[in-house]
């Protein structure tokens, strides 16, 4: 009875050890879904002008702004209206010899959009890295597998033991 308890009970412990403290990564907060943008020139550069068109929430305020070398300069900014639909036209400076950051951001919502710009290539729109949500189980794993290899090693060992005796 013991010989038939006892591998039943290790096999218990491990999953309770290997599989229990599986979780996610850390948790990022999102933005409203209600929150976006769109704009007419994703490849823009220097001197061009683009038209940033969002939704948000009502009288939210949308700001574009550009930064180059520490310094912030204010391109525009507009009001959501009722259905927190805004529309802000953006003239980016031209002239540009060194990379900059424009960004489109609302009150509520939080920076929408971003690119940079650099002084010998077009805009590239950046994003915030994908949140982790899976778990590193490939040690587990192996553990785990060594276990079992060694358990059914040992099982093997005392069978022919028993029978030779």
């Amino acid at each position: 009875m013991t010989r038939k308890i006892l591998p039943l009970a290790a096999l218990a412990l491990l999953l309770t050890v290997f599989v229990g403290p599986v979780s996610a990564g850390e948790l990022t907060e999102y933005p409203d879904p209600e929150c976006s943008v769109v704009i007419d020139n994703p490849a823009a550069t220097f001197g061009d002008s683009i038209v940033a068109t969002g939704t948000g929430d009502p009288g939210d305020e949308a700001t574009a702004t550009y930064t180059v070398g520490g310094e912030v300069l204010v391109l525009g900014s507009t009001t959501a209206d009722a259905q927190g639909d805004w529309t802000l036209p953006v003239d980016i400076p031209a002239g540009g010899d060194t990379a900059g950051a424009l960004e489109v951001s609302s009150t509520n919502c939080g920076v929408l959009l971003a690119l940079v710009l650099d002084a010998h290539a077009v805009a590239t729109p950046t994003a915030e890295p994908l949140a982790f949500t899976g778990s590193n189980s490939g040690p587990m794993t192996t553990v785990a597998g060594l276990l079992l290899l060694a358990g059914g090693g040992l099982v093997l060992i005392s069978r022919r033991r028993n029978s030779q005796a």
